[in-house]
């Protein structure tokens, strides 16, 4: 049996279904890309809201930082005016037994390698010994 030929109307209606699937399938491309984009921006305002949703609090914690500070220098200031002082030692400095205590050593040399511990004085008497590692300063040679 011979296959019969489509008429113009059969043709007509294939052709617009044809063009309805291809605008279909166009708009859910589009949709499909309009939800990945969406998706990718609200994670990105999501990072960036993160970032700074603790901005108010770490502007709170500034000025109490900042009052620290002014606390601690007026402390330093009025221990000092009594003769409280910090002993002031270095990296390089030669181990004193008098205002020192060696914690640890690297094994040779009298010198301090790292300092642990701040010392203090109370009017010119040790009242706490600075805490040192003490060894053989190497010193780094920079090209």
């Amino acid at each position: 049996m011979p296959k019969k030929k489509p008429s113009a109307d059969q043709t007509k209606d294939k052709s617009k279904e044809t063009d309805k699937l291809v605008e279909l399938e166009t708009n859910l491309r589009r949709a499909l890309a309009d939800y990945d984009n969406l998706k990718k921006q609200t994670e990105k305002e999501k990072a960036e809201f993160a970032r700074f949703a603790n901005g108010v609090i770490i502007e709170q914690l500034a000025g109490i930082w900042e009052g620290l500070d002014i606390v601690n220098q007026q402390l330093k200031t009025l221990m000092q005016s009594h003769g409280f002082e910090e002993i002031p030692i270095r990296v390089g400095d030669k181990f004193d037994p008098n205002i020192m205590e060696a914690v640890m050593s690297d094994g040779g040399g009298e010198k301090v390698v790292e300092v642990l511990g701040k010392g203090f004085m109370l009017n010119k008497k040790v009242v706490r010994a600075a805490r040192v590692k003490v060894g053989e300063v190497k010193l780094e040679v920079k090209n």
